[in-house]
């Protein structure tokens, strides 16, 4: 498009331009570093002054700031017609580039400060993928026991006073489970608290504690880390009891009384960590 005028008055050179527009109305501006000089010299153009467009003739530096002109480096433009969900960034020339998504839990990676971006794996451990979390604080007892002996614990034993699911993201992934429960006894007794997964027979980790004064009771905290192993959902499960047919009491103190008005309650968390 060219907005140069061959006439020879401000007058003429407005119903030109008016004429050109109403008709066929420029979408870009193309090829001014072409622009002839001499052809366009001495001609009235719409020039800006600072603040209003104004006609005037044009004179050969006006064609030298034309072709010399750049966008401010703080200047942005609409990226139109490119779809969603799209990363860009400039090169050495300014001009916006696509970089190409990453795989799933990649991260976007410098190269430097004169090189292109990319998408890389992440360091190896410390960044958690997901969190999922559970709170309880509902009173419960039971009289079921859990051996204090030589043997794992089995998913029979005891009683299931918690569960939360997870769907790993990763089989590779490492878990991370952790409980803390609130548990008393109606004697002083020693107890055993138990994790499983699913319906698996066996007791992926256990602790022992002991309830020393059953008007407070304990607090007892799990922790244990394992390989994801799968991408499918899976649950994991707490159960607890003493050694005896005692009454054992969650979220509670001696046979079952509450305290604390519904604060008194436990906690199971699981985080999945990048390998």
């Amino acid at each position: 498009m060219s907005i140069w005028s061959s006439k020879t008055s401000t007058q003429g050179w407005r119903k030109w331009v008016k004429d050109q527009f109403d008709d066929n109305v420029p979408t870009s501006l193309t090829g001014l570093s072409d622009v002839d000089t001499a052809a366009v010299t001495n001609k009235f153009a719409l020039m800006a002054d600072g603040t209003n467009y104004v006609g005037r003739a044009v004179v050969e530096a006006d064609i030298d700031d034309l072709q010399s002109y750049t966008l401010p480096a703080d200047a942005l433009t609409t990226i139109v017609g490119n779809g969603n969900w799209k990363v860009f960034y400039t090169g050495a020339t300014g001009i916006p580039v696509e970089l190409t998504l990453g795989a799933a839990n990649t991260v976007l990676t410098s190269a430097g400060a004169t090189s292109a971006p990319t998408f890389a794996a992440a360091a190896a451990g410390g960044i958690a993928v997901q969190v999922v979390n559970a709170v309880d604080g509902t009173l419960s007892t039971t009289t079921a026991t859990i051996p204090n002996d030589n043997t794992v614990p089995t998913i029979t034993e005891g009683k299931e006073f918690m569960t939360l699911a997870i769907t790993p993201t990763n089989s590779s992934n490492l878990l991370h489970i952790q409980h803390t429960g609130v548990y008393s006894d109606d004697v002083a007794r020693n107890i055993t608290c138990a994790l499983f997964q699913d319906t698996t027979t066996a007791a992926l980790c256990c602790v022992i504690d002991a309830v020393s004064n059953p008007s407070f009771g304990c607090t007892v905290t799990l922790n244990h880390w394992m390989v994801a192993g799968t991408t499918d959902a899976t649950t994991f499960r707490i159960r607890a009891a003493d050694l005896n047919a005692d009454t054992f009491c969650f979220n509670g103190i001696n046979t079952g009384t509450a305290r604390m008005g519904g604060s008194l309650s436990s906690t199971m968390t699981i985080t999945e960590y990048l390998v």
